[in-house]
């Protein structure tokens, strides 16, 4: 059973876009933010092409160039994240095949009632929700 589920790839990219706002002006290599961050920079250029499709983060190539936030932290919703990563988080059963649960599963409302909790929490938390935090 998995209430709560995120990726590595998706929470590259939640850490990188909170990188990202924390210092708006200034463009980051992917080099240094997988120095950062201590992932792949491999991994991470997947993950950063992805947010940049998805218009949150601008690509600047070349030696002076890299990763600038396109949007403003505001604007951008960890569900806006995720679900670019990792896909809408729908609710599951508990995936548990036992007789006792034929009729009525013992904790199928708790799993579903957990994740509409999570999604909510995604859906109006803003990466300037969480900068906050670091100031």
């Amino acid at each position: 059973m998995s209430v709560i589920k995120i990726s590595e790839a998706a929470s590259i990219a939640i850490h990188s876009t909170v990188l990202l706002a924390l210092n708006p002006e200034r463009m980051r290599s992917t080099k240094e933010i997988a120095a950062i961050l201590g992932v792949s920079e491999a991994h991470l250029a997947k993950v950063m092409q992805m947010l940049v499709k998805a218009n949150f983060v601008n690509s600047i190539r070349g030696p002076k160039g890299g990763f600038i936030l396109k949007k403003s932290p505001e604007e951008i919703k960890l569900s806006d994240i995720y679900v670019l990563i990792d896909g809408q988080n729908i609710p599951k059963t508990c995936g548990f095949h036992a007789k006792l649960c034929e009729d009525v599963c013992v904790i199928d409302k708790l799993t579903a009632s957990l994740t509409n909790e999570f999604n909510k929490i995604l859906e109006k938390t803003s990466i300037t929700d969480i900068i906050k935090k670091f100031n």
